[in-house]
């Protein structure tokens, strides 16, 4: 009898182990957030002698800004990219420009912008080199935040548009650690 006690108290205990790592995985929370951080370009004066242009800018994607990963700031356990695109809105200009540039990331290392020949939604996704995505997820992970920056350059000008790029992210976190 005290061995079928103790056997029974072993199983229960593996039993509820089991499924507190369960009950875990399950209090996990996976969000997809878009995150759109928006460009203006307004470009009168060319640059070079070609009658190109290029144009500089700086910010910050801040996990924060989302009221939807806020609740979960101090609990995310992963972060993933699934995708980084440009698109062009808002665009006044000739109908045959080209855009291209690059976009710095943490001062670290850079994604590049193909050719893309300006239009209203126009659109690319920007190409995962290099693992530059998991550096970004990295960074968002562990400061919440990277800064970018873009160099862009038009083939004419004047041209004004807004460059969306556009952050595709998943991120997981625990629901269960956010409520504690």
């Amino acid at each position: 009898m005290k061995k079928l006690t103790s056997t029974l108290l072993a199983a229960t205990a593996v039993f509820a182990l089991s499924s507190c790592e369960e009950l875990e995985k399950l209090g996990d929370i996976d969000l997809g957030i878009p995150f759109e951080k928006t460009i203006p370009v307004n470009i009168a004066i060319p640059t070079a002698l070609d009658g190109s242009a290029t144009f500089t800018y700086g910010d910050t994607l801040k996990l924060i800004e989302s009221t939807e990963v806020e609740p979960y700031l101090d609990v995310i356990k992963e972060v993933n990219i699934k995708s980084i695109k440009a698109r062009v809105t808002n665009y006044v200009g000739d109908p045959d420009v080209d855009f291209t540039g690059s976009i710095l990331l943490n001062n670290e290392f850079s994604i590049g912008i193909d050719t893309l020949t300006l239009a209203e939604n126009a659109e690319v996704i920007l190409e995962d080199k290099d693992g530059a995505y998991f550096k970004i997820a990295q960074f968002l992970l562990n400061q919440k935040q990277v800064s970018y920056g873009a160099e862009l350059r038009v083939s004419k000008v004047p041209v004004e548009f807004d460059l969306k790029l556009i952050f595709e992210v998943e991120i997981k976190a625990s629901a269960i650690e956010a409520i504690k």
